[in-house]
């Protein structure tokens, strides 16, 4: 039974891994200088994402936005990243 039991784990597991990354990879997206992106698109962007709007941004799935500029802070990043639109 350890042994069937053991097996049913592993190919969870590996079901887990591979729906996880799948999911962040569809999620991701990439952002370049020079990108045509309007300010109000990225925010929607990040809200269908679960990022949530705050006012200073302190931690991972956060967004602020404040006139010409959104600092992010993503999951796979140690610090936020501002993006200035000019």
């Amino acid at each position: 039974m350890t042994g069937s039991y053991r097996f049913e784990y592993m190919v969870l597991y590996h079901i887990f891994i591979k729906h996880t990354k799948l999911s962040f990879q569809k999620a991701s997206f990439e952002l370049k200088i020079g990108d045509n992106l309007t300010i109000s698109s990225l925010i929607e962007r990040l809200t269908i994402l679960g990022y949530k709007n705050v006012y200073k941004v302190s931690q991972p799935f956060e967004f602020s936005y404040r006139g010409d500029v959104i600092d992010v802070y993503s999951i796979n990043q140690n610090a936020p990243l501002r993006i200035e639109f000019f």
